[in-house]
């Protein structure tokens, strides 16, 4: 009759040892997993939010008037917040909201005011970029300047269209490709128009001046944007892209 012979210590030790690396690897593989899943689902949230709050920008711009735009911070205002306001044709009203409105001969009606302004809290790195309405109270066929803020009333309509904005003037270090991002009075949200000096074959010239008080032969009813987002303090990328005021 043959005999079984039991584990020696030895052997029952080396198998343990062996059954907690495989534990240990499965665990590891397992957190590896999550976090590339994790981080893939933060990069699609992040990229998905930007790209709609480009296509808001872009649209708000498009189907404005050249003369109603202000961006800030301006010469006139330069402690306001990064921000821009406009005029816009779509109807304010609930009953109507987001209706364009023209006339019989096809000429916009300008029912309210299309603002955006980055809101952050002081010694914070970043904050939200918020659009907001506001109706005109006194409406004819001008586009009239926005008589607030971008700052001023975001607690009634706003919402908000981008998050980890970076606030201005500040540093963040060992983020970017230079190993360290710095903004100026803009902040992540910069907005700035387009001129052309002299003529359509003439250098670029970004300016905070709407270009209707200058040379009208100097516009080109485009508008330069830019955006600087910090995910979760470690994560940075910017991009820019340009609009063009319909009217």
């Amino acid at each position: 009759m043959k005999k079984q012979r039991g584990m020696t210590l030895m052997e029952l030790i080396v198998y343990m040892f062996l059954a907690v690396l495989a534990c240990v690897l499965l665990w590891s593989f397992q957190k590896i997993t999550q976090s590339t899943q994790q981080a893939s689902s933060a990069t699609y949230l992040v990229n998905g939010e930007t790209e709609t709050c480009i296509d808001w920008i872009r649209r708000d711009v498009n189907e404005t008037a050249l003369a109603s735009i202000q961006v800030y911070p301006n010469t006139g205002d330069s402690t306001e917040a990064p921000g821009i306001s406009m005029v816009s044709n779509r109807a304010f009203a609930d009953d109507e909201k987001g209706k364009l409105l023209v006339n019989k001969w096809g000429a916009p009606l300008w029912d309210k005011h299309v603002l955006y302004t980055l809101d952050f809290s002081a010694g914070q790195q970043t904050g939200n970029l918020i659009r907001w309405e506001r109706e005109i109270a006194n409406k004819n066929l001008l586009p009239v300047l926005a008589e607030n803020l971008p700052s001023v009333g975001i607690q009634d309509t706003g919402r908000v269209v981008l998050r980890d904005v970076l606030a201005p003037n500040v540093t963040v270090e060992r983020v970017g490709p230079e190993g360290q991002v710095v903004t100026d009075d803009f902040g992540g949200f910069r907005a700035q128009f387009i001129r052309r000096l002299g003529g359509s074959d003439s250098e670029e010239v970004l300016t905070t001046v709407n270009p209707t008080a200058g040379n009208p032969r100097d516009n080109t009813r485009m508008l330069e944007f830019e955006l600087k987002i910090l995910q979760d303090g470690k994560s940075y990328y910017s991009l820019g892209f340009r609009g063009a005021a319909r009217h």
